[in-house]
């Protein structure tokens, strides 16, 4: 009777082919899928870069532009301008706030 394995060689290679084969698709996938999404994130991250560069440049240079153009203020009636102080009388004012208060002090009795 001849024997199963021929020579060590074999025995080794049946053993990986039974016990280990499907460990190491396995793990073989696993390294795959990983530097797959490794590859996209890298990309991902590059487009990022470059967008963000050619909007930087756009930028610049538009301000650039905008800084060195003299700019003209066409008069116009209907512009106004913010005064440092409010312009309401402060006799309104107050008696404005004490009727309100009044309102309100009415109402909780």
């Amino acid at each position: 009777m001849r024997p199963f394995f021929v020579n060590k060689y074999s025995m080794i290679s049946w053993i990986v082919n039974k016990y280990l084969k499907q460990h190491v698709n396995d793990l073989v996938d696993e390294r795959f899928r990983s530097k797959m999404y490794e590859t996209y994130y890298t990309d991902k991250q590059q487009n990022l870069r470059e967008r963000i560069a050619k909007v930087r440049k756009d930028l610049h240079s538009s301000q650039r532009v905008h800084e060195d153009e003299q700019t003209q203020v066409l008069p116009s009636s209907t512009v106004r301008t913010r005064s440092e102080e409010p312009k309401l009388p402060p006799a309104t004012a107050s008696s404005d706030i004490d009727s309100i208060k009044a309102k309100l002090l009415s109402k909780k009795r």
